[in-house]
């Protein structure tokens, strides 16, 4: 009898923490409950984003019809742009974006002395013993080209694009930009999980990308979705819980 009643209490805790559990995860995916951040952010930066938000959401809402007639005319003007119409202008625009923001980063850290002053690592800011590793050459030309050559080739033989003749009202426009990026971080979040949660996969794909330690902000949003780079958009790292410190030693284990 005594036996029974404690395993009774030991599966009536268990199930207990199953039901904290989810209650926890919910309480993360709603930002009820936030999970401590490597790097606190200062508060001026949160208010200065907040306002800028309100702004645009205020000057979006009282000028929704100035706004719709704007994408109209936008609309219009890209249906004839050969570069838009090309079925290519997405990989190839989101490939060439990145040259410009990993320059700007350059130019900031190494030839902007007044930037040090807004650098999240403070104490990172001594870079005199800094070499550029890429001694102005680009080492990844072969998997650019191998991945946008294909592209450029299938979308030249079998062109699909044709925009509608009607254009989207502004709230639809934003609507559907908000839902790609939910999409694509929950596919780019689900990707990542899996290369860290399998051994064969972290080996052979993603072993390289944390063979040298990397900031401590690079790895903060996973701790807390709200503190990704997409900052309105990212919350399943928020609501499936940050890669485990265990999991990350193990990981830099096996990259040996």
């Amino acid at each position: 009898m005594r036996m029974s009643q404690e395993k009774m209490r030991e599966e009536a805790g268990a199930g207990g923490d199953v039901g904290k559990g989810v209650v926890d995860r919910v309480a993360r995916l709603l930002g009820v409950k936030v999970v401590e951040p490597l790097v606190r952010r200062q508060p001026s930066t949160t208010t200065c984003r907040a306002v800028a938000l309100l702004v645009i959401g205020a000057i979006f809402v009282l000028f929704e019809q100035q706004c719709t007639f704007a994408v109209a005319n936008a609309w219009s003007w890209l249906r004839t742009a050969w570069w838009f119409q090309h079925d290519s202008f997405e990989p190839v625009l989101a490939t060439v974006s990145f040259f410009p923001w990993l320059a700007l980063f350059y130019i900031l850290d190494m030839h902007t002395p007044s930037a040090k002053a807004f650098r999240i690592q403070q104490h990172r800011n001594d870079m005199s013993n800094w070499t550029n590793t890429g001694k102005g050459s680009f080492s990844g030309w072969p998997i650019l080209l191998g991945y946008l050559l294909p592209l450029l080739v299938f979308d030249q033989l079998y062109p699909r694009r044709r925009l509608p003749l009607q254009a989207p009202t502004a709230p639809r426009l934003v609507g559907e930009v908000v839902g790609l990026l939910i999409v694509y971080d929950a596919l780019f979040f689900f990707c990542h999980r899996t290369m860290h949660m399998h051994k064969p996969l972290y080996r052979r794909f993603h072993a390289l990308h944390h063979a040298k330690p990397g900031p401590v902000r690079h790895d903060a949003h996973h701790l807390d979705g709200r503190h990704y780079f997409q900052k309105f958009f990212t919350y399943l790292d928020n609501a499936f819980g940050p890669i485990s410190d265990k999991e990350r030693r193990c990981n830099n284990t096996r990259q040996k």
